[in-house]
């Protein structure tokens, strides 16, 4: 059978203005907040060149995402037999000048910096209908987003020891005049390594700024747009500054670790535009209000990363990176987050141990140690060892004496307990619990939460965070509060504790109301 060229049919009309920059995500897209583009056809946006070969040389062998201007396949070298990702700008945006400069700008900074901690490109590209192309490595494993969403609230050796990993990546980005701008959940990645370790990888550079320090010879925004995306986005980013530096990235990292942490985002909104204000004008929220086990010292160190003004935060990546230091520990980082790969609905196990969250309710929360830099968390205390040097043989009375202790020691151990069991059987059993209420050993896995009877341009958030109509609980029965939000209504709010799927009616709460007809002349 003859080589499958990249030659989708041409949607009539002019290329359209890109409507976004960046992947989607429950939370959205990265924005830009320009004017809205022109529409395009159903057909080119929905191709899947699966079976293509790409350049003659790559075979693109799955699809595995598609975001607003690009879509990302697993490939192979027709060569060599190497497996890559290839991230290709979507068909209704060849030829679009700015997208073409932002994919060639993503390369450019990953190879600049040469960070293993950042996703290697191998190749970049143009194919047969003007469609540029990124090949880079291909990782198996799951974004931080997926794993936040399995894990309510994340542990805070695991959430330390991933930001320390990605904050030392944007350290050497950092040092080569490269500012990523995008940070967020989405963009880092926690791989599986050939041992089974964890390599935590930074992805999407494509609206990467160079400052000052780097090459400016690519102006790829206008004065004034707003690049990022609001639920991560620093205050100066907001704003819309044009010389920004390491603290949006700073600033970014510090959001993902509230959230990591509390489950929630420190703003939501209905729109981009409230998201935006409240991280100008609304003091930054406490973690340990939500989280009351949460040590202070952690708290300082958010409070610092997310402070409003840039003098405020952390000088560098690595500064944060060490006071985060402290809080990681050794299993942190030994394994691969369990995880799965999810790509044209195949879902793929990784095999790995990771530590249990803390839990996200509990009636007396435990007091961590606080830890301190340069202080070393406290060691359980532990019986001292034995003595190394042997004893004197025993003499055979002493072994008749000793025996004869523990004779009479199991006598009492055995009457005692008897009496236990006596007492135990004399006993009223205890009623059952009620059946209303779920118990933990009832969880039998996911659970899918569905939505229905909202409006179509309603939001719908779990526990503060966008999650969209149809959603999915991992991590247990514990209780959830599902909120809809809709232009000119009232928001309403649904308190769950779901142990197997649930459907939400909200149709009465979302009737369409309707005036009296007005009276007769």
């Amino acid at each position: 059978m003859a080589d499958t060229q990249i030659r989708p049919s041409t949607p009539p009309g002019t290329i359209p203005t890109p409507p976004s920059v960046g992947r989607a995500s429950p939370k959205g897209p990265a924005v830009i907040l320009t004017p809205a583009p022109e529409p395009v056809t159903a057909t080119a946006m929905n191709t899947d060149l699966t079976g293509a070969l790409l350049a003659d040389k790559y075979r693109l062998v799955r699809l595995l995402g598609r975001g607003g201007v690009g879509e990302v396949y697993e490939a192979v070298h027709e060569v060599i037999g190497l497996r890559v990702a290839v991230k290709l700008i979507r068909f209704e945006y060849a030829g679009n000048p700015e997208l073409a400069a932002r994919f060639l700008q993503e390369a450019r900074a990953a190879a600049a910096v040469g960070h293993p901690g950042i996703v290697q490109v191998h190749d970049v590209g143009t194919s047969h209908d003007g469609r540029t192309y990124l090949v880079m490595e291909f990782l198996e494993g799951e974004d931080l987003e997926r794993r936040m969403r399995r894990h309510r609230r994340m542990p805070v050796d695991e959430i330390a020891a991933i930001l320390v990993d990605v904050l030392e990546a944007l350290d050497a980005a950092h040092a080569k005049g490269i500012v990523h701008r995008d940070l967020k959940p989405e963009n880092i990645f926690l791989a599986a390594g050939r041992k089974g370790e964890r390599n935590v990888k930074l992805l999407d550079f494509g609206i990467a700024r160079l400052t000052a320090n780097a090459d400016q010879s690519v102006r790829l925004t206008q004065p004034g747009a707003v690049m990022g995306t609001p639920y991560y986005m620093s205050p100066e980013q907001a704003r819309g500054d044009q010389n920004v530096d390491a603290g949006v990235d700073i600033y970014a990292a510090g959001v993902i670790l509230f959230e990591a942490l509390t489950g929630r985002l420190p703003f939501v909104g209905t729109s981009f535009h409230q998201v935006l204000v409240q991280s100008l004008t609304a003091p930054f929220p406490s973690a340990r209000e939500l989280r009351p086990e949460l040590p202070e010292a952690l708290e300082q160190v958010i409070f610092k990363a997310t402070a409003r003004e840039r003098a405020e935060r952390y000088a560098r990546a690595a500064d944060f990176a060490a006071a985060l230091a402290p809080f990681r520990s050794a299993r942190s980082t030994a394994g691969v987050v369990e995880g799965e790969l999810h790509g044209n609905g195949e879902h793929r196990a990784l095999t790995a141990q990771t530590p249990p969250p803390i839990p996200a309710h509990t009636t007396e929360p435990p007091s961590p140690p606080r830890v301190t830099t340069g202080q070393r968390p406290p060691q359980p205390r532990t019986s001292p060892a034995p003595a190394a040097s042997v004893p004197a043989p025993e003499t055979p009375g002493k072994r008749r004496g000793r025996a004869a202790v523990w004779i009479t020691l199991g006598a009492l151990a055995l009457a005692l307990v008897a009496g236990v069991l006596v007492l135990a059987l004399r006993r009223t059993p205890a009623p059952p619990a009620p059946a209303s209420v779920a118990t933990d050993g009832a969880f039998a896995g996911p659970v899918r939460i569905r939505v229905e009877g909202i409006p179509a341009d309603a939001e719908v958030l779990c526990d503060g965070r966008p999650v969209g109509p149809e959603f999915e609980l991992r991590d247990g029965p514990v209780e959830r509060t599902v909120e809809v939000r809709a232009p000119d209504r009232p928001p309403v709010r649904r308190v769950i504790r779901a142990t197997q799927d649930l459907t939400l009616d909200l149709r009465a709460e979302f009737a369409p109301t309707t005036d009296p007809p007005p009276p007769a002349p």
